[in-house]
């Protein structure tokens, strides 16, 4: 009796447990079904420019809407024959983002070849931020050719992140835009048109250049300034030769009369030398004074301007001198 009593509560116990382990299973089971289940959406907008140059580097935005996001993985499929990813042309990475610190540096960034038409861009990115705000991606594209070519989603794009609950989730993407169409062509000028202007009149100068006389040649068109210019030219001759030669004369007197030695002769040479340089000072002043004061003065022929320079003229009955 007691063994049967005894079999029962067994039973009961092991009833208990598997029912209880069960019950923990399902609801274990029920919470990731319920996360997965009811997992939020996540709105993907895509842009770029709708039209860009032949070899003109440009961006691809991908936009995603506020959700706690801590992980991504971008795929996104491309003419090859119209473009090239920033990655295969430079050895760098070809992706920023915004916010600058939101993501890691990409787990992947790699370029795969999907048939002779489509290549393949595959990013994998993590972030140790986890905070709910929107958050946008720019992939670097070059365009190649002129044409027309189109950049896309791939089915494999995923997005991750964790619930109010912090439970890890994977969301449903809703793309907004899901592939772009982008036109590659050389841009165009349009001339700018110009007031209109009466035209200029033709001026010989312009075609020939002007012809100017070489220095001194009005002395030639001015016979009279031209005489004036020859007299005066030889009065400054003449009295730079005289001041020189005076110059010299009164030198070689000195030197005489420092290498005399005391020879009466010699002394007596030396004083008539110097004398006579002296006396030619002298008569230069003189002569220059007084034909200065006849000219000028009294004739009026030759005289000074403001600027100092001598003028020759010649007197005439109706004209008295200055």
């Amino acid at each position: 009796m007691k063994l049967k009593y005894h079999q029962k509560i067994q039973k009961l116990l092991s009833f208990f447990v598997i029912s209880l382990l069960l019950l923990i299973v399902l609801k274990a089971l029920n919470a990731q079904l319920t996360v997965y289940a009811a997992a939020p959406e996540i709105n993907l907008l895509l842009e770029s420019k709708t039209t860009v140059a032949p070899s003109e580097e440009f961006n691809v935005t991908l936009k995603l809407s506020n959700q706690r996001v801590d992980g991504i993985q971008v795929v996104l499929k491309y003419d090859k024959s119209k473009f090239e990813y920033f990655k295969e042309y430079s050895g760098a990475s070809g992706l920023t983002f915004n916010p600058a610190n939101y993501f890691n540096s990409p787990v992947i960034e790699r370029v795969e070849v999907i048939n002779s038409e489509k290549n393949k861009l595959n990013v994998l990115l993590t972030s140790p931020e986890i905070d709910e705000q929107l958050v946008t991606l720019n992939f670097k594209f070059k365009s190649k050719t002129s044409g027309q070519g189109k950049i896309a989603f791939d089915s494999e794009t995923k997005v991750y992140g964790v619930d109010g609950l912090n439970n890890p989730v994977q969301y449903t993407s809703n793309p907004v835009s899901s592939d772009l169409t982008i036109n590659i062509t050389n841009p165009t000028s349009t001339p700018v048109v110009g007031p209109t202007s009466t035209p200029k009149p033709i001026n010989p100068d312009d075609l020939f250049g002007k012809v100017t006389p070489p220095p001194g040649g009005e002395a030639f068109e001015n016979p009279h300034s031209g005489l004036g210019r020859v007299i005066i030219v030889g009065i400054r001759l003449v009295l730079i030769v005289g001041s020189i030669a005076t110059l010299i004369y009164l030198l070689y007197g000195a030197y005489l009369w420092v290498s005399s030695q005391g020879d009466e002769d010699k002394l007596n040479h030396a004083r008539l030398v110097m004398t006579h340089a002296v006396i030619g000072i002298i008569l230069m002043i003189v002569a220059i004074t007084i034909f200065g004061v006849v000219t000028n003065d009294v004739l009026g022929i030759i005289r000074r301007n403001n600027n100092g320079d001598w003028i020759f003229g010649l007197p005439s009955i109706n004209q008295t001198s200055p």
